[in-house]
């Protein structure tokens, strides 16, 4: 009884240490490599109109990823309708996005006052003032 409890207990030991060298050799490996050996990228979360995407890579040898954002490439408004800003009045340009479908409306600031230097631009006379 004791042999074969020894015996199993030895064969045990040699199997755990046999699978603790492979393991070894396996992250030596890994640790190894010098370069990195890159898969093809996979699209994690693909961008739209307004929110950036995530792309992911993994090396071939040691798992080691790589991740690179998708920019969001904005939206692509076709026939967008404009009203131009007055000296005190906001204008706009909306339009419809040829992608996602969404109307979009941009502010145009109003332009505020130009005014001169104050010169003369009128001479005045006896029926109206000058400018």
């Amino acid at each position: 009884m004791r042999r074969k409890l020894f015996a199993v207990l030895l064969l045990l030991l040699f199997a755990v240490c046999g699978a603790f060298v492979i393991s070894a050799c396996n992250e030596d490996e890994k640790q190894a490599h010098t370069q990195h050996i890159w898969g093809e990228w996979q699209v994690v979360t693909p961008s739209d109109c307004e929110t950036d995407g995530l792309k992911r890579r993994s090396c071939e040898v040691c798992n080691q990823t790589e991740d690179e954002v998708i920019p969001a490439e904005g939206h692509k408004i076709t026939n967008p309708q404009t009203v131009q800003p007055t000296c005190t009045e906001d204008g706009y340009s909306s339009g419809k996005c040829s992608v996602c479908g969404e109307t979009v409306t941009q502010n145009i600031p109003a332009l505020g006052h130009d005014w001169d230097d104050g010169e003369m631009t009128q001479i005045p006379t006896c029926v109206r003032g000058g400018g």
